[in-house]
């Protein structure tokens, strides 16, 4: 219930969060005003209410207790181990959509930006990962990692995909190529959400017989909404002021 609660107030915000540009694109001058002045509060619930969910899907693996494997159950550390990861998967959507959308509409590429985002994204895995691996040497599971099971192949693949942008991401060099920041951002959206495929679907075990895995109809579904979402995208870029105007030098006499 919580969790519902949360995400459909969070839908709400984010609508309030892009009613500036709507009032823009309209030139509701008088409007915009008054919603500026209040912005920053509807921008702080934007903040908080992620969090409260996050951790919440995050306490869902304490309550299932037994039935997560061992590499995903970290007792009471899941709701800080689900919020970082959201938190590090928000900003890198931020780079990959920032950079494909350079790309797509032939814009300048944002690097001087997004390169500060690297270095958030680099903090919060450094974060996560010790976090992560200073549970397993604690509790003595460091030997699970290497039992070359189902679920040792997928936490090395996890790992991997969260240590890539952070190596990447830790030089300055890295950080200033626009290649290099799509290329971790990537990795990192495909490594928080392997890290909840994993806990959730993949290495989960409620009992003798349990058997799942999404069926031709539930990827197709998946697939349409990611399309549907792309579309939606690209139409209310196009449409309204989402995008900052670039400021284009005059050509020199020749």
């Amino acid at each position: 219930l919580e969790v519902g609660l949360c995400v459909s107030a969070y839908i709400v915000v984010l609508m309030i969060e892009f009613l500036p540009t709507v009032l823009e694109k309209f030139k509701a001058e008088a409007l915009l005003k008054k919603l500026n002045k209040v912005l920053f509060i509807v921008i702080a619930l934007g903040v908080l209410l992620p969090t409260m969910h996050q951790s919440s899907l995050g306490t869902m693996l304490i309550a299932m207790g037994w039935k997560v494997n061992p590499l995903w159950q970290t007792l009471h550390l899941q709701p800080l181990l689900a919020v970082l990861t959201a938190f590090t998967m928000g900003f890198s959507i931020v780079v990959f959509e920032g950079s494909l959308s350079s790309v797509g509409f032939r814009r300048k590429p944002e690097t001087h930006l997004l390169s500060g985002l690297g270095k958030i994204i680099v903090g919060l895995i450094a974060t996560y990962l010790v976090i992560r691996f200073g549970e397993i040497l604690v509790r003595g599971k460091l030997g699970l990692v290497f039992a070359g099971d189902l679920a040792s192949l997928m936490f090395l693949i996890e790992t991997a995909l969260f240590v890539y942008p952070l190596v990447v991401l830790m030089s300055p060099r890295g950080r200033g190529n626009a290649r290099s920041l799509l290329f971790a951002a990537v990795s990192m959206l495909l490594a928080g959400t392997l890290y909840r495929f994993n806990a959730f679907l993949i290495t989960l075990d409620p009992g003798p017989g349990y058997s799942y895995f999404p069926a031709l109809p539930e990827i197709m579904v998946t697939v349409g909404l990611v399309a549907i979402e792309i579309m939606v995208f690209l139409f209310v870029v196009k449409t309204f002021p989402v995008m900052p105007r670039e400021d284009h030098a005059a050509a020199p006499n020749a």
